[in-house]
């Protein structure tokens, strides 16, 4: 663990296992939910229905908020609107209600911690939430959808998926939105981190960072400090986290203005997203050349 004299760690973690992505569809239902690392999905080559609202809409704004939420610097006020239903996605509920079923629209973040808690708390609670993780300790999402899936009989499991289908088909509900975002806003991160304004607010914070004894190049290194440490078979995860949680309150002086930074940055250049989302980059396959 890097630390100068002292110990590491950040401030709060949005995306507190780094595992979990806003999916705004549901597990149950076949509306396939995408639970991936903030470093990335799947990609497709159309902008989604809806998602060409003119600036300044509701359509856009939640949009933003989202995209923000996925790169890990949302604001818990906003990550309220990210992780809101759809008009669409609601449609969906309550075309499958009205056949007599329950639907569940799964959003992973919308009730953790990480956007529900005052920085300050959580950073206290739960540090950065990796090592809570670890322990087993740390919140997990409902899981009200897969328990009614459960105590669905084969033939009404069926009746259900039939349903959902029909209504997905119905609204128009485009089941390849959620991963075509999350694959955009992966690469829409590389453009942003290679900016000289968001360079810049990394050497700030970091000068910061160090002020206060803990040395990291940006708050991503620090964050990756963590993961790789409580992977080891041989290391003490209570000890590793009274380290994260002693750095997450340290952080929190210095991590506001690198995220005012990164969140201005989105907005200003968020046509960049939709040109990424429009005509995405082919995965990577490791080949090189």
């Amino acid at each position: 663990m890097s630390a100068c004299g002292g110990e590491a760690g950040d401030a709060r973690d949005p995306l507190p296992a780094s595992d979990q992505i806003a999916s705004t569809s549901s597990t149950a239902s076949g509306l396939e939910a995408t639970t991936s690392s903030a470093d990335a999905p799947e990609s497709r080559s159309e902008v989604p229905p809806g998602l060409e609202a003119p600036p300044g809409s509701d359509q856009n704004e939640q949009l933003i908020d989202l995209v923000i939420a996925l790169l890990g610097v949302a604001d818990p006020k906003d990550a309220v609107s990210a992780f809101a239903p759809t008009p669409d996605q609601q449609e969906v509920k309550e075309c499958v209600q009205a056949a007599g079923f329950e639907y569940f629209i799964y959003v992973p973040l919308a009730n953790d911690p990480s956007v529900t808690m005052p920085a300050d708390d959580y950073a206290t609670t739960w540090g950065l939430g990796i090592t809570a993780q670890a322990l087993g300790t740390y919140p997990q999402p409902s899981t009200e959808d897969i328990d009614y899936l459960a105590m669905l009989s084969e033939g009404q499991r069926e009746a259900y998926e039939t349903v959902v289908d029909e209504c997905v088909d119905a609204v128009g509900f485009d089941r390849s939105r959620n991963p075509a975002i999350q694959s955009a806003a992966e690469q829409f991160r590389g453009t942003l981190t290679v900016d000289p304004r968001l360079q810049s607010a990394t050497e700030t914070w970091s000068r910061c960072m160090s002020t206060m004894g803990y040395d990291y190049v940006s708050p991503d290194a620090m964050r990756q400090d963590f993961y790789s440490a409580v992977v080891d078979p041989d290391v003490d995860l209570e000890a590793v986290f009274d380290l994260e949680v002693q750095t997450s309150l340290a952080n929190l002086t210095c991590e506001p203005a690198y995220r005012t930074v990164y969140r201005d940055l989105v907005v200003e250049r968020f046509g960049d997203f939709f040109d990424i989302l429009d005509d995405p980059l082919p995965p990577d396959d490791g080949a090189n050349g």
